[in-house]
């Protein structure tokens, strides 16, 4: 009778538990190193944060000076955009930064926050920095199409004013 053996050597053994060891070390740095998963995640976070910050202010701006645009005035301050409820709802001012209430997150600085505002609206064509705002009232008239091209889109045309942020 010939006698078999069943089971695995104490080296395979050996190699086993030290390729399980480096695949270890190499998933915990991934995860957790200097360029790792949690890093991007946070430094992602941070970014959505500041862009929705400047998205929400962007339209919040804009819907704070359609009345002004509507009574011909130009009355607007930012720190009217700081005291509305859009940007109350979602950031508060510590210290002179903002501050995502939501993340609890330090986002900008409050004074490069609005230079950075300013600078948007001059990179969209607004050379004085002002946010334009184009309020479509009953007192719009002025309707046109073009026959050249046969098009039979007809464009509502207003004038533009723009509203300087102070």
């Amino acid at each position: 009778m010939k006698k078999t053996k069943k089971g695995i050597t104490l080296i395979a053994l050996a190699i086993t538990i030290i390729i399980l060891i480096i695949l270890a070390a190499i998933a915990i740095s991934l995860v957790s190193g200097e360029n790792g998963l949690f890093d991007k995640a946070k430094t992602t976070n941070y970014n959505n944060a500041l862009s929705e910050l400047y998205d929400r202010s962007y339209t919040e701006i804009s819907y704070l000076i359609i009345p002004d645009r509507v009574n011909k005035r130009n009355d607007f301050k930012i720190e009217d955009l700081y005291e509305s409820k859009g940007f109350t709802t979602y950031y508060e001012i510590r210290d002179g930064y903002i501050w995502d209430k939501n993340r609890n997150i330090e986002l900008i600085k409050k004074e490069e926050f609005e230079n950075k505002i300013r600078e948007r609206f001059k990179q969209e064509g607004k050379e004085s920095a002002k946010p334009l705002v184009n309020a479509i009232t009953n007192e719009d008239t002025k309707i046109s199409g073009s026959r050249r091209n046969r098009c039979r889109n007809i464009c509502k045309y207003t004038e533009v004013h723009s509203i300087e942020l102070l």
